[in-house]
């Protein structure tokens, strides 16, 4: 059962109620990310995540993490390109404590200044780790190619090493103040829990407003072709071959879960037979998909070696203008629609799925989807509707590369 809330100070709130089931899982989302930020800011949105865990008003660092621990509950938080959660999940008794613990880091971090400058050296290893990551850094170079270089959706979440060592003290407050806002805010709670307990729970911390009302303002995202290779002294090349895709909320999203599951979305899919199986070619291959709210992009990953470079990327694109010369069938579209279906069942069973789900939906759709809808949506897709995707997807002038190696 899912109700949705809204508190007067205007925060949203979206409860996945159960009858079932011994967790409870709560989620702080906020619409703010790495796009979010202007120049000058680049890293701030993932700062803001890490400094929360690092003391309140009311908790040290410390005493967050013993009473999570106490509760044998998790607590941890991620930062995208459009949005930020924090979350936790506990059984359903200690669900008015962990309602405290994360309602005060969201409302009370202190952003204390020898902890900023601990954490700062913190991230910067992060950015490094990323950089002996070929398989993360082939994806920022793509994003950096295609978003333009001007474009924020295009810069890397964790900003640059210079970026993160500048923000001072200040930079946090004043950002946290302008982005973290009622109306930026929803509240997403799933689990065995009652409804009215959640809303009275909650109540006294997002119940009255904090900041006024702020338009999101961010740049358009313009999808521009781009050929980017980075040298790597490594033993494997990392390739992307990208194309352009479909935004969140597009009438096409389930025709594009279909086409990505068949293509290069498991074991059975085309790319991995055909790359993996039949050639040998590579140990990682898969496609996937990344939609923002205005724009989306649809790409195929490989990691292979040097000499084969070429030869792999022959294959993608083999396979892909195989979809038209060895058109899908009618039982390969059922066992795709089958496969994400029992995905999609089987996740429910996880209370912070429910919480993400729900969560995402209505900060960056406005809207809840409920069960039944997902399931009539992926029974909906036909290869008509599947063919018109494909048809919109693969445009030879929308290809991007990206490639990190010797």
């Amino acid at each position: 059962m899912l109700i949705q809330h809204t508190f007067s100070g205007g925060v949203r709130l979206v409860i996945n109620s159960l009858p079932y089931g011994s967790s409870v899982s709560m989620g702080i989302y906020v619409r703010n990310g790495s796009r979010d930020e202007q120049k000058g800011q680049e890293g701030i949105s993932h700062f803001i995540e890490h400094m929360l865990f690092k003391g309140t008003h009311n908790r040290t660092a410390s005493d967050i993490a013993e009473e999570m621990d106490a509760m044998g509950g998790q607590l941890n938080a991620y930062t995208t390109k459009e949005y930020t959660c924090y979350y936790a999940r506990v059984l359903n008794e200690n669900f008015p404590q962990v309602a405290d613990i994360l309602s005060d880091m969201y409302f009370n971090s202190k952003f204390d200044i020898e902890e900023i400058n601990r954490e700062a050296s913190v991230i910067v290893e992060e950015i490094n780790m990323y950089e002996d990551t070929p398989d993360e850094l082939v994806f920022d170079e793509l994003q950096l190619g295609i978003w333009k270089d001007n474009n924020q959706l295009g810069k890397p979440i964790l900003g640059t090493a210079e970026s993160v060592k500048a923000l001072k003290r200040a930079d946090f407050v004043d950002y946290m103040y302008s982005h973290y806002r009622p109306d930026n805010t929803v509240v997403a709670v799933a689990g065995n829990i009652k409804p009215q307990q959640v809303i009275n729970t909650l109540e006294r911390y997002f119940g009255k407003p904090w900041a006024s009302e702020k338009p999101r303002t961010f740049k358009m995202a313009e999808y521009v072709t781009c050929n980017r290779r980075k040298k790597k002294d490594i033993e494997q090349v990392h390739i992307c071959i990208c194309y352009k895709g479909i935004p969140i909320g597009d009438r096409h999203m389930y025709d594009m879960n279909v086409l990505n599951t068949i293509l290069g979305g498991g074991m059975s899919s085309r790319l991995y037979q055909s790359i993996r199986e039949k050639y040998a070619l590579a140990y990682s291959i898969y496609s996937y998909m990344s939609c923002y709210m205005d724009a989306g992009i649809f790409t195929v990953y490989a990691g292979v070696n040097p000499e084969y470079e070429e030869r792999a990327k022959e294959l993608v694109f083999s396979e892909i203008e195989g979809l038209y010369t060895n058109r899908i069938t009618e039982e390969t579209l059922e066992k795709a629609k089958q496969q994400i279906k029992s995905n999609y069942l089987l996740g429910l069973d996880s209370t912070i799925n429910r919480m993400e789900s729900c969560g995402r939906n209505l900060l960056l759709r406005n809207t809840l989807i409920d069960t039944d809808e997902v399931v009539s949506g992926i029974d909906a897709v036909s290869l008509d509707s599947l063919y018109e995707l494909i048809g919109d997807v693969f445009k030879k002038d929308n290809i991007s590369i990206s490639v990190v190696g010797k």
